[in-house]
């Protein structure tokens, strides 16, 4: 899957590269900033 993800990103222009790579990664990232604050947000209930 991430082969064919550069392998389709390789023609493009590298800014459009850049643009598809970051909202990617943010794609991957927003359920993990959301995990962390949930945990954050328990932790600091239990005191």
């Amino acid at each position: 899957m991430v082969l064919t993800l550069f392998s389709s990103i390789k023609p493009l222009h590298q800014l459009n590269s850049y643009a598809l790579l970051y909202s990617f990664m943010r794609f991957l990232l927003c359920p993990l900033l959301l995990f962390f604050s949930a945990f954050n947000d328990k932790r600091l209930n239990f005191r």
